[in-house]
């Protein structure tokens, strides 16, 4: 004879089978990609990447995230790879991301993206978004101490290496000339020496005055202030002042003193901002975590590399970004006081 389940037998299954599924471990999602492209080894955001992304995999339980680096070309390779997709976060000068977000300069066409088979979209990237910035790359005149020069103006009719075309120094050449009253023609030799070589031509006497646009502290300045007697020129004045204004990716910066042979005192300057660069397209939630990890672990930055000792959170989140903060980086900042 069959047996019939009653209402209570039936319900005692049902209990049974419930607390049986409760004990089963969910299945777990698969971790969120995140890459990030720094540049080569031995530049100091690589160290910054590296330790990044050991710190958010110990956090993996928890945000689930899994980050990666991805080592190669940065700058404007870097842009011009950035999709959200493949690539979600790299580092750049804040001149190029600006170049980047409107289109031009080495933006405004298409053609193959290195190191992929995809092709890159010329024109403006709308989708470009800051996440925070890094070490300023300080534009620095250097001089040789008998030219007597105290000012930009006594360079004039000076030997001066402006560096070759697309170089940094070139480019900050270029773009404060105006404001510094200089022209190409008003020195008596304007080189397009490759950095390399410019210390070795001014501690001969070949030319006058070098440029260089680096972090502080720089290996490549510091040698060549040891090597011969130099003065670093400040770069300062009205003129600078309103360049800065109205050029929202340069910043006001500072040459500590005593960081250099000839240059006891701190020397005013300008520069360019690293900036972490993302894209709208990329998570919110991942962005968040990966600022956050940043600024919770702050410290252990700064000991990543000299150029990073003085970093501090409000000038990391403010000063000569060229696009917009992505959404996951303004809610921490606003969640933390650092922006309204």
């Amino acid at each position: 004879m069959r047996k019939r389940l009653t209402l209570p037998s039936l319900a005692l299954l049902l209990t049974a089978a419930s607390a049986g599924l409760a004990a089963c471990p969910a299945i777990a999602a698969d971790p969120q990609k995140l890459v990030i492209a720094a540049g080569a080894k031995s530049e100091p955001t690589h160290a910054f990447a590296v330790l990044l992304c050991q710190l958010l995999n110990q956090q993996q339980k928890r945000h689930n995230i899994a980050c990666e680096v991805k080592e190669g070309d940065g700058g404007v390779a870097a842009l011009q790879a950035l999709d959200g997709e493949e690539l979600h976060v790299t580092f750049a000068r804040a001149d190029l991301i600006a170049q980047a977000a409107s289109g031009t300069g080495p933006f405004r066409d298409r053609g193959p993206v290195r190191g992929s088979s995809r092709e890159r979209r010329g024109g403006p990237n709308e989708d470009l978004r800051a996440l925070f910035s890094l070490q300023i790359e300080t534009f620095v005149v250097l001089a040789r101490a008998d030219t007597g020069a105290k000012t930009p103006a006594d360079l004039k009719t000076k030997r001066l290496n402006i560096g070759p075309r697309g170089s940094g120094p070139r480019v900050m050449f270029d773009l404060l000339a105006p404001a510094l009253g200089w022209a190409v023609r008003d020195f008596t030799i304007a080189a397009e020496l490759k950095e390399a070589d410019q210390a070795d031509a001014l501690c001969r006497g070949r030319v006058d005055a070098v440029l260089y646009l680096a972090a502080s502290p720089d290996a490549a300045v510091r040698n060549a202030a040891q090597a011969c007697e130099t003065v670093i020129v400040p770069v300062a004045g009205r003129e600078i002042e309103a360049l800065d204004r109205e050029t929202h990716y340069l910043v006001r910066s500072t040459i500590p003193g005593g960081l250099y042979k000839g240059a006891p005192r701190d020397v005013p300057s300008v520069g360019f901002a690293i900036t972490a660069a993302g894209t709208s397209k990329t998570d919110a939630r991942v962005i968040y975590e990966v600022v956050k990890t940043v600024f919770d672990n702050l410290q252990r930055v700064q000991r990543a590399d000299p150029v990073f000792a003085r970093l501090e959170p409000r000038r990391m989140t403010g000063d000569g970004l060229a696009v917009p903060l992505h959404d996951g980086a303004a809610k921490l900042y606003k969640e933390r006081g650092w922006i309204k």
